[in-house]
């Protein structure tokens, strides 16, 4: 037999309909004191997808390829903040020992910049905060600081909770962002944590969709968790109520941490007959720049190794 090593929460549930009208099947339960956060969910072990717009038609498990978005060209963007953080500080190899002779006019030197807008990242630096990065259509990083949206669902009463999936334009990279600030009147949301998921940089964002707002919980698998009233809303994909006895909230990241070094390494070790399951998300965990490439890179997995 095998052993389970979850990541996840079960709650204790007892559902109420909320909206089973019209073609609705949502229910309501009260998880007061379980849980402070419900970036995700699973129901009967299949993932549940937070409420969002645009819908996702199969799914949470099934990708929607480059649709499920909204036109982001379309959208009024507020550009960055450079002095958000502060000046940056640049670093410029100019040993001629060291310089490169074989990438023509790119990549020449070894250069960062520490600080400045690349503080989002962990540590606090990158090649694209240098002086002068290279590369095709090279510019220093930056991230737009919100967007001015008006969808067919609001105003949000809680615009602020909303949770913003970016593409970068020409969608090299995607970024994600919290609300900092909702200006409901304006349709404007200010972005506060994330934008540290990419490397390269931009004035605006590309196609994007938006998720942890009641007002989007309209499609069969969305769920919403109402942290104010702690209460779970869930739309349920299926006939009569919810299950009660598999509903999950993953938490914890990193279910597995084996860490050794150059000098100690981990020998020796097996992982036979394990099932890992529930772990929680990482996309908003810190990122570094490991190189010039157009992506950061989170180190949290659900087994993590190292040494």
């Amino acid at each position: 037999e095998n052993a389970e090593v979850s990541g996840g929460q079960k709650l204790q549930v007892t559902w109420k309909p909320y909206n089973v009208t019209g073609g609705a099947n949502i229910w309501v339960s009260d998880v007061s004191g379980q849980v402070k956060e419900m970036e995700a969910l699973q129901v009967d072990g299949v993932r549940a997808t937070r409420a969002r717009y645009p819908n996702m038609p199969q799914g949470i498990e099934v990708s929607c390829g480059y649709g499920c978005m909204i036109d982001g060209s379309k959208e009024t963007w507020i550009g960055p903040d450079f002095q958000k953080f502060g000046n940056v500080t640049y670093y410029t190899d100019n040993s001629t020992k060291h310089y490169r002779n074989t990438t023509k006019d790119w990549f020449n030197e070894y250069m960062i910049g520490v600080g400045g807008l690349c503080s989002v990242y962990d540590p606090p630096v990158s090649y694209w905060c240098s002086e002068h990065p290279s590369g095709g259509g090279a510019f220093a990083f930056r991230t737009p600081s919100g967007v001015i949206y008006k969808s067919p669902n609001g105003p949000y009463e809680h615009g602020e909770d909303a949770r913003f999936f970016v593409w970068r334009p020409a969608r090299w990279a995607n970024w994600m962002f919290d609300v900092a600030k909702y200006d409901k009147e304006r349709n404007n949301f200010t972005f506060g944590r994330g934008g540290n998921q990419g490397a390269r940089g931009e004035n605006k964002g590309g196609d994007f969709f938006i998720e942890n707002v009641m007002e989007e919980l309209d499609y069969p698998g969305e769920f919403f968790f109402d942290k104010r009233t702690e209460k779970l809303y869930l739309f349920h994909n299926g006939t009569g109520a919810p299950p009660t006895d598999s509903i999950v909230v993953p938490q914890v990241k990193v279910l597995v941490n084996i860490t050794g070094t150059q000098w100690k390494p981990v020998t020796g070790l097996q992982l036979k007959g394990l099932r890992f399951s529930a772990s929680g998300p990482t996309y908003m965990m810190p990122h570094g720049v490991p190189s010039a490439g157009d992506w950061a890179l989170d180190r949290y997995s659900a087994v993590f190794m190292q040494g």
